[in-house]
């Protein structure tokens, strides 16, 4: 009887509903980056595979408490599969305990490498979808380190020199402006 009733219940697929939830920072000093994430989200799927998807977004006002308060309110009362979190990086620190304390996927947009290291039980909820700023600073800085040299051979090209026999005023004029 029990195993007809297994049977029975692997046999009829569940098509359940998958929640994400979003706290982004579309108001406030980070507006900037949560305006764009908030928009993005809009322009998601709705259906993955035969389930179907909804997104809760919220504004976490680019404040810690208040993401933290939409991390509490997005898996106690919406119960959300998943979250994604801003790119500020103090809000996605902030929500680290919330979710991994609730065993909730935590999916973060910010750069910096402390959202995921040093990793330990709290952290190994947590994902991030940027590269470490130190990745990016690193090839700014051999980028910067690359050109120089043609940079310093084109100025030197562009300045004016005095010749033997010439005068000031046969050179070419500097610009001062």
């Amino acid at each position: 009887m029990a195993v007809a009733g297994l049977a029975a219940a692997w046999g009829t697929p569940a098509f359940a509903d998958v929640k994400i939830g979003v706290t982004v920072s579309a108001t406030g000093s980070a507006a900037s980056l949560g305006i764009p994430e908030k928009n993005t989200i809009a322009l998601l799927p709705k259906e993955i595979g035969s389930k179907s998807v909804q997104y809760i977004v919220l504004d976490d006002g680019s404040g810690t408490s208040r993401a933290v308060q939409n991390t509490r309110k997005l898996i106690d009362e919406d119960k959300v599969d998943a979250i994604i979190v801003s790119t500020v990086t103090p809000n996605s620190l902030a929500m680290i305990d919330a979710a991994s304390s609730a065993k909730t996927p935590m999916i973060s947009m910010a750069a910096s490498a402390a959202i995921i290291a040093p990793m330990d039980a709290k952290k190994a909820w947590v994902f991030k979808t940027s590269q470490n700023d130190a990745l990016m600073a690193d090839a700014i800085a051999g980028y910067m380190e690359s050109t120089a040299s043609r940079r310093s051979v084109s100025l030197v090209s562009r300045m004016p020199t005095a010749t033997a026999g010439t005068t000031s005023s046969t050179r070419r004029p500097r610009h001062t402006s």
